[in-house]
């Protein structure tokens, strides 16, 4: 038990560590002037308040509260040889970008991504449901608001919201198995919706054309492999008696029950997935309420479709338990596909932003939590229920 706790503790510092060193290298990058860098052969730097005229294309500068500098041009003709123009490179500071935020727009993006969670009250209903665990969609509701709140109050342990939700279902099923099963596959599905909805954003963006083939390969890979296992002639062939040997093979047989029961409620399984790329709509789709209230550039549908691939990869680096909630390995990803259209400063300020989003609209969550009889398992409590009555699921 002791060597367990202490490799939870070295997991959690490392996890703080990347995320540290992560936000370190973001954080840096970020001034609290504009600034302004001129291409060769000027190849100034200037700092102050910067102001764009997209009509002349040209900007001023007026640095430290003095007198602006004349008006200097963002396109400048190429160099000697080549046909390229050259632009400056201009990037708002932290000041600008929270004096000129649009605060209706960010209260906006709290109420584009209110649906989503609500999909996903219906999402999970029907993954229990396809377990044959029967629970209402006001009750799958609540688990999915307190599970969420859990998830980010527990940031460190990274999975409070899932124990959460595991605990709740095995005691009103008493089944653990099929209810831990349950979460998981429902995390499965949500990242399968996700990746296929950025894979559908990635075809109507040029710019995302080198990942398509990628993205097919993950997918191609990974239904070749569901085929192959719940394929029946394959299952057949299968030795009973090598299987007997195996350790925990009861274990092991509830488990592959509950994968195959996903194969015998095929609508259940393909609503799951087609409710994720919808609950992503909404929730991803604030976020680029939030990115156009700090002044990023969108413009263009076919960006706004590469926003909403970048936000999904963004969400599948967080599944990865490098850091804490992905902290530090979202932002520096960002910094890197958004830098195109923001400064370093507006890229952290979005990353906040979408932070602040889950947070703020799993609140309820946390009100339902503090009010009810609800609390987190110990661990007692979960390996009580391996002891407790485990009816046979459907074959």
């Amino acid at each position: 038990m002791a060597k367990s706790s202490a490799k939870k503790w070295i997991l959690n510092l490392l996890r703080i560590g990347v995320c540290v060193v992560g936000l370190y290298l973001v954080v840096r990058g970020v001034s609290w002037q504009d600034r302004a860098a001129l291409p060769p052969p000027d190849g100034r730097v200037l700092f102050g308040e910067i102001r764009e005229d997209d009509a002349t294309d040209t900007f001023t500068v007026r640095p430290g509260g003095g007198e602006p500098l004349p008006p200097l041009p963002r396109t400048w003709p190429a160099v000697e040889g080549s046909t390229e123009t050259r632009h400056a490179d201009i990037h708002y500071g932290l000041r600008t970008v929270l004096r000129e935020a649009r605060i209706g727009l960010l209260v906006a993006a709290l109420f584009v991504f209110a649906p989503g969670t609500f999909i996903q009250g219906k999402r999970f209903q029907w993954m229990l449901r396809a377990q044959e665990i029967q629970i209402g969609y006001w009750e799958s509701l609540k688990l999915c608001y307190v599970g969420n709140f859990l998830n980010f109050a527990y940031a460190i342990g990274g999975t409070a919201g899932d124990m959460y939700k595991m605990y709740c279902i095995a005691r009103h099923a008493q089944r653990k198995t099929e209810s831990v099963m349950s979460v998981l596959l429902d995390r499965v599905a949500g990242l399968i919706g996700l990746v296929l909805l950025v894979g559908i954003m990635a075809m109507f963006t040029p710019k995302l054309a080198p990942f398509r083939w990628v993205l097919a390969a993950i997918l191609g890979i990974g239904a070749s492999a569901a085929f192959l296992y719940f394929w029946a002639p394959i299952r057949r062939r299968v030795p009973a008696t090598l299987l007997d040997r195996v350790p925990k093979i009861d274990f092991l047989r509830k488990i592959d029950r509950t994968a195959c029961n996903l194969v015998h409620h095929r609508q259940l399984t393909a609503g799951a997935i087609l409710s994720t790329m919808l609950l992503q709509i909404f929730c991803t789709g604030s976020y680029v309420v939030a990115a156009g209230a700090l002044g990023m550039k969108i413009g263009t549908l076919g960006r706004v479709f590469e926003y909403f691939a970048y936000f999904g990869t963004g969400w599948m680096i967080t599944v990865i338990p490098i850091s804490v909630q992905g902290a530090g390995a979202v932002e520096l990803f960002y910094t890197e596909v958004f830098k195109p259209y923001g400064s370093v400063s507006q890229i952290l300020c979005l990353a906040l932003a979408v932070r602040v989003v889950q947070i703020v609209s799993s609140l309820p969550g946390g009100l339902l939590f503090l009010l009810g009889v609800h609390h987190l398992p110990t661990p007692q409590e979960m390996e009580d229920l391996e002891h407790e009555s485990d009816p046979a699921g459907p074959d």
